[in-house]
C-alpha cells in the first residue's frame, strides 16, 4: 500500500496500484499538474514549479453527470 507510484490516474490500473493511487489522491495529494501528475513530496503552501494546488485544478470539460449527496436530519 505504501509508495508514491503511480503518480497519476489511469483506467488501466489494477490491483494494488489502483488502490494505492486512489488512497494517495484522497489522503496525500496537495499539488498536481494540469495533466494529472500528483506530487506527494512538497510540503507547505507553495507548489513546486509546474504544479498547482489540487483545488485550483478544473476539469477540461463539464462533468457528464451530477452527483448530489447529503444527509437528512430527523
Amino acid at each position: 500500500m505504501y509508495g508514491s507510484t503511480p503518480d497519476r490516474w489511469s483506467d488501466a490500473l489494477r490491483g494494488w496500484d489502483r488502490l494505492r493511487v486512489i488512497v494517495n489522491a484522497m489522503t496525500r495529494m496537495r499539488f498536481a499538474t494540469p495533466d494529472g501528475k500528483m506530487d506527494f513530496r512538497a510540503k507547505g503552501a507553495k507548489p513546486p514549479p509546474g504544479y498547482r494546488a489540487w483545488f485550483d485544478l478544473r476539469p477540461k470539460s463539464p462533468p457528464r453527470f451530477c452527483s448530489a449527496t447529503g444527509r437528512r436530519s430527523a
